[in-house]
């Protein structure tokens, strides 16, 4: 890989995407390898150093990003603290503890704000490396792979908490009020994020208001509305005006499933959908197309900020992550399956179980039956007709209860 010039302003930007950083790893034996090989599983960007041409030939082949070179080479390490601003932290796991002392002093010499995580061989050795700038001093001895990977995971979600708390601090000194955007006709998952940003935002006495277009769909969606008492707003063009500050929740671009202006400037944006990441342009983003759900990126934040998370709230949380899973059967994280564990014994489950069963309209049930009768079965595929039909969210419904039939994809 070649070192081009560096995006020197990129660092000093409001605008940074923690999921498109790296964690830069000098010096990848075994240590190194399980850990670049733990960090990947969480689809997280890895970025590795070291002497042996061989071995970095071999990662490349695994398709790792790897460079050759020597760890405690000032002007090298500098080139790559240059290119690559958006590094989260950085593991000095060499075996030999005067190489790793060497390069975190030539790194905290570069950037001393930058996290780095050092091993140490002899408990002894500590000290030295603390006084030398290291953040966190690691003995293989005391900790497994897992602690080191939660570790500078901890260290990730506690950079995009402070990020996010320093619009929120800005918007709260101005007029401390924030519009939240969801995609038009919203889904559970996008309901349920942009309550938890609200909730987030009332901790801070940030007045938030969650805004809509189109409609909720879905006698579930309905019911979880109805039933959690969500207070969602629909959305009017003077809102514009109303607001100086605005968030788009579980959606990327303004104009785009939602209903803002195109080219419209917000403060926030949170999404797990795969967006063009040069047309989204905010203070603060968030996206993460690695996540089943939006939802799940709110639960590390709520969890990060140690907030006690109301069961209505973790309801439609846990709902979000559900639907948008298909009940964890697509698209699903270990992320994902971490934060519904966490809502699992908040939520409430009776609740939980009216919202996905919810009372139907007759004339639901009427689509469906006639969807059910017009069947056509060609191998694998059904085709059919509703007829006519009032409210188009039928047409959804009956084509959803008909591909669970047994042989249809």
């Amino acid at each position: 890989m070649e070192l081009g010039k560096a995006d020197s302003d990129l660092y000093d930007k409001e605008i940074y995407d923690v999921e498109s950083s790296y964690y830069l790893i000098l010096g990848c034996g075994k240590l190194g390898f399980y850990a670049a090989k733990s960090l990947k599983s969480l689809n997280k960007k890895v970025l590795i150093i070291d002497n042996n041409k061989e071995k970095i030939n071999s990662l490349k082949d695994t398709d790792f990003e790897a460079i050759f070179g020597d760890i405690t080479d000032f002007n090298l390490i500098k080139s790559i603290l240059e290119r690559y601003k958006n590094i989260n932290a950085v593991l000095l796991l060499g075996k030999d503890f005067t190489v790793n002392l060497k390069a975190l002093q030539n790194i905290k010499s570069i950037n001393p704000n930058i996290y780095v995580l050092i091993r140490v061989i002899e408990p002894d050795q500590s000290k030295s490396a603390i006084e030398k700038g290291a953040n966190r001093v690691l003995n293989i001895y005391q900790y497994t792979i897992e602690n080191i990977v939660d570790e500078v995971v901890h260290q990730e979600r506690q950079i995009r908490v402070k990020k996010l708390f320093k619009v929120l601090e800005n918007i709260k000194k101005d007029d401390g009020k924030i519009a939240i955007i969801l995609q038009n006709s919203p889904d559970p998952d996008s309901i349920a994020s942009g309550l938890a940003l609200a909730y987030i935002c009332s901790k801070l006495d940030i007045k938030a208001e969650v805004f809509y277009e189109g409609r909720l769909g879905h006698q579930e969606n309905k019911a979880m509305v109805n039933l959690l008492d969500i207070n969602l707003k629909p959305y009017s063009k003077n809102i514009v005006q109303e607001f100086k500050h605005f968030a788009l929740v579980d959606v990327g671009v303004p104009g785009e499933n939602n209903p803002l202006p195109k080219g419209f400037e917000v403060d926030i944006v949170i999404d797990h959908h795969v967006s063009n990441e040069n047309k989204v342009k905010a203070k603060f983003i968030d996206l993460r197309p690695n996540l089943g759900a939006t939802a799940t990126a709110m639960v590390e934040y709520l969890v990060e900020l140690n907030y006690e998370i109301p069961p209505n709230l973790a309801t439609a949380l846990l709902y979000g992550i559900r639907t948008d899973t298909n009940e964890f059967k697509r698209n699903t994280t270990i992320a994902d399956l971490k934060a519904a564990t966490h809502l699992f014994t908040i939520a409430n489950h009776s609740l939980l179980r009216r919202i996905e069963t919810p009372s139907r309209s007759i004339e639901t049930v009427d689509a469906l039956g006639k969807a059910i009768k017009n069947k056509q079965i060609k191998g694998t595929v059904l085709i059919s007709s509703a007829e006519f039909i009032s409210d188009k969210d039928d047409l959804a419904q009956a084509a959803d209860y008909l591909i669970t039939l047994e042989g249809i994809n």
